[in-house]
């Protein structure tokens, strides 16, 4: 079966929260789709209730305070965050929503406490490195937009 039959297999309004979420549809998501099209919409439905759309009405806590405790997870656990590692893409979706650097490192500060300084080292720092960088984007994007138009 092609991508392109792949992705037709995914109802609209899964395929748009995920690519909304992710950037893109991910391998895992082409697979359940190609094999377990049924998980896949468990899995985007629980997801969802867990961390909604922009679109999505919020829960208590703002969507940048869960993206923060999701890489305090990963960071500590140790997994999770695809290539590039535990809590680097929860860290960049954190600074999309709000956060600040300086917020993820204290998190990070969190995780060294509470697992020790491997733990810091090996994954928290990038975590910070990450939000640094997806910092300065995202101030960069929006000088852009604020930018009078020639």
């Amino acid at each position: 079966m092609s991508q392109d039959e792949l992705v037709k297999r995914i109802p609209e309004e899964i395929r748009e929260y995920l690519v909304e979420e992710f950037g893109s549809l991910r391998p895992s998501h082409l697979t359940m789709a190609k094999y377990n099209p049924s998980m896949l919409e468990g899995f985007a439905k629980f997801r969802r209730a867990i961390l909604p759309g922009k679109k999505d009405p919020q829960g208590a806590l703002p969507k940048y305070v869960k993206e923060i405790i999701t890489v305090v997870i990963e960071v500590v656990l140790g997994r999770g965050g695809g290539e590039e590692g535990p809590g680097v893409l929860h860290t960049k979706k954190a600074i999309r929503e709000g956060a600040t650097p300086e917020m993820i490192h204290e998190a990070m500060a969190l995780c060294f406490f509470l697992a020790g300084m491997t733990c810091y080292v090996q994954y928290g720092l990038k975590c910070v490195r990450a939000a640094e960088e997806e910092y300065k984007k995202v101030l960069e994007e929006r000088a852009k937009l604020l930018a009078p138009s020639p």
